[in-house]
């Protein structure tokens, strides 16, 4: 039996209102996803414009010319494709549109660790600017975003620091054995090989030096493969070390 004035409703449909929702919304969240990944790529594409940039001004330390070479450098060397007659730069990107010359270029006291100091300018400080247009993210209201990218390079011609490195290798007696050479702090008659290493090479020269091709004969016998093949990788790892710090002095 069927009362009658009974109505059924029909829900048929609704699931699109959601699944439009939805759509809308992912596609938003890919769209700004896909431009913020695009701002990215430009800010690292002008970051190392900017650096190209301090490089190349860094070779020009000429403060008697108010360091206008060195300006010239970074602009020639940057990103800008306008602004200046040396626009655009040798190192454009298609990602970075109008980009205006580096501001600012300026002389800085930079310490070797790259800490701000008071006195003579050591370094070149490059910033420059860039808009990246966006395109999902327009539908938002936001039609480009601004990319900011900085550099420092201290000037060329610095004189690194010596770096003292002693290596033993003799694991013997040998090192406990006298050497002629005369060492501070030490008496006369009492210096041992084992001084002479830590005085520096030159007290080696002086002293056992007629030892030394000896002693690297005698060494890999006393060893096994396993204990060479250690010392040879720390050597070498030692060695990197002294490189790379000397290339940071620069």
């Amino acid at each position: 039996m069927i009362r009658s004035g009974v109505r059924f409703r029909d829900e048929s449909g609704q699931s699109l209102i959601v699944v439009g929702v939805a759509l809308a919304v992912l596609c938003s969240m890919a769209g700004f996803a896909i431009d913020v990944g695009r701002a990215y790529v430009a800010y690292r594409h002008l970051q190392a414009a900017v650096d190209a940039s301090a490089l190349a001004a860094a070779q020009y330390p000429d403060p008697a010319g108010s360091y206008a070479a060195a300006k010239a450098a970074a602009i020639e060397y940057s990103a800008c494709t306008t602004g200046d007659p040396k626009c655009p730069g040798k190192n454009t990107y298609s990602d970075l549109g109008d980009v205006a010359v580096p501001a600012p270029v300026t002389a800085q006291c930079r310490n070797q660790d790259g800490t701000v100091c008071a006195g003579t300018a050591t370094a070149m400080h490059i910033e420059q600017t860039a808009n990246v247009p966006m395109f999902f993210a327009k539908f938002l209201g936001l039609d480009e975003i601004t990319v900011t990218a900085k550099a420092t390079a201290l000037f060329k011609g610095g004189v690194p620091h010596p770096l003292d490195a002693m290596v033993v290798m003799d694991t013997t007696g040998s090192m406990g054995q006298s050497c002629t050479s005369p060492v501070s702090g030490v008496p006369a008659g009492s210096v041992t090989a084992l001084d002479c290493a830590k005085e520096g090479p030159g007290a080696r020269r002086q002293g056992r030096s007629d030892d030394l091709p000896a002693a690297h004969q005698r060494f890999p016998s006393q060893l096994s493969d396993e204990a060479s093949e250690r010392a040879r990788l720390r050597l070498e790892r030692l060695v990197e070390r002294c490189e790379l710090h000397r290339a940071e002095q620069l």
